[in-house]
């Protein structure tokens, strides 16, 4: 077997030219089956690890999909606004051990601003219940405090101490709150969640740049603040009275045990007054998965159809050299080789022109998946698990190269059979 595959060995390096181009089209081939899975596998994870250790995603009643995209990944169309005398229902509710509330609808440069408190930077969990770090600076403590997810700070070049106006809407050319100025006081550790692309704010200032002031309140409000920066800390909170949020976009709830998430969802759900909803986030994310499975299947559908036409390219080019290369089996059948030996070395070819393949498309989907990794992170706030060869892979680049062994005895075939009628001389 060694002598075999030292002859296939050589007999490739001597049609080296042909063999590159095989090996690139065929490598092309089994690439995009396994960047179709990788995109796939690590896209569902990343999906799952956004939000984690959150048991109930509250809002106004509505799609439970469109809530989790909008107030958990910051995508698709605004939700209706849950009141603000539901959230503080829900928080005063006994079973609710923490709550947590979001506002969306403004944005920065393209980015969008979350409005919150600081039980967000407590509470907030992402993949294995991991919590949100500073990378620079802290949280909240005055209204006009801004804390910038690592994108945002990569981005836009901010980083503590910077000052800037929200502006109204996700249009970067809206109009801006110039009125309120944010300060950035902290920059978070990168998550590989849309938190990297999200900037922070209080929901005191969230409600102050929305409040206009007539020109004698905007100049003494100016005037109050830039002394509250000047105290070194001491922040005086007096500027948020008269100015609150009456509606959030959605509220996280975590509560003090498990066994209460049905229960506290059935009474969210059948509580009269205004229509809200609870969300599962895991059960959201099955449905959400579910809704793009068709595409997802399809997806894997053509990769595996791709892949096969891979193989049949390779054979197909194996089979076209078998009647160039009718001299060369009736030399190896004079120095002692069976017509056996000679079926082998054509399977062993395959086999080889096969590894080699899989070789060259692991290192363009990592080169490939380090690229797109980057953009996906830096566009979408999502990391992919796009690199180097995982154990998932094991069982495609088996079967891969398996189906080409397989597939090359039809050329094994047919050589086997020339080789027996030639014998030790080629008949023409």
């Amino acid at each position: 077997m060694s002598t075999l595959l030292m002859l296939a060995r050589a007999s490739l390096w001597s049609r080296r030219t042909t063999v590159a181009l095989t090996v690139l089209s065929v490598a092309t081939s089994f690439a995009l089956l396994l960047s179709v899975e990788r995109l796939r596998s690590s896209a569902k994870a990343s999906f799952e690890g956004t939000i984690s250790g959150t048991d109930l995603l509250i809002g106004a009643r509505g799609s439970s999909v469109q809530l989790l995209l909008y107030a958990v990944f910051r995508l698709g169309e605004p939700v209706p606004e849950l009141s603000w005398n539901s959230y503080e229902a829900i928080t005063t509710h006994p079973e609710v051990a923490w709550s947590v509330p979001i506002s969306l609808g403004d944005s920065v440069r393209g980015f969008r601003v979350l409005g919150s408190t600081e039980e967000y930077f407590k509470h907030y969990r992402y993949g294995a219940r991991s919590p949100l770090r500073l990378r620079a600076g802290r949280t909240f403590e005055a209204d006009s405090d801004a804390v910038l997810g690592s994108e945002v700070a990569r981005a836009l070049g901010w980083s503590v101490g910077d000052r800037f106006p929200i502006q109204h809407g996700i249009d970067v050319h809206a109009d801006a709150h110039d009125h309120y100025m944010f300060e950035v006081v902290g920059v978070l550790e990168p998550t590989g969640t849309p938190v990297d692309r999200t900037v922070h704010v209080s929901l005191a200032g969230l409600a102050l740049a929305h409040h206009e002031p007539d020109e004698h309140a905007g100049h003494g409000h100016e005037g109050h603040r830039e002394h509250a920066h000047e105290e070194h800390g001491e922040h005086d909170h007096d500027e948020q009275v008269g100015a609150r949020l009456e509606t959030v976009s959605a509220v996280m709830v975590g509560l003090r045990s498990k066994m209460g998430i049905l229960q506290m969802r059935a009474w969210i759900n059948d509580r009269p007054g205004e229509s809200i909803m609870a969300v599962m986030p895991g059960r959201a994310f099955q449905q959400l998965w579910s809704t793009v499975g068709v595409a997802e299947r399809t997806l894997r559908f053509v990769g595996i159809l791709v892949a096969l036409a891979g193989v049949l390219a390779l054979v197909a080019i194996i089979l076209a050299t078998v009647s160039e290369r009718r001299r060369e089996m009736a030399l190896l059948r004079s120095i002692g080789a069976s017509p056996l030996d000679v079926a082998g070395l054509i399977v062993g070819e395959a086999v080889l022109l096969a590894l080699a393949s899989v070789s060259t498309a692991l290192v363009a989907v990592y080169v490939g998946g380090w690229i797109g990794e980057t953009m996906l992170v830096s566009r979408l706030g999502l990391r992919l698990s796009l690199g180097a060869l995982t154990i998932s892979d094991l069982p495609w680049v088996v079967a891969f190269v398996a189906t080409a062994a397989v597939a090359s005895l039809v050329p094994a075939a047919v050589s086997y059979r020339r080789t027996l009628s030639d014998g030790l001389l080629v008949r023409t």
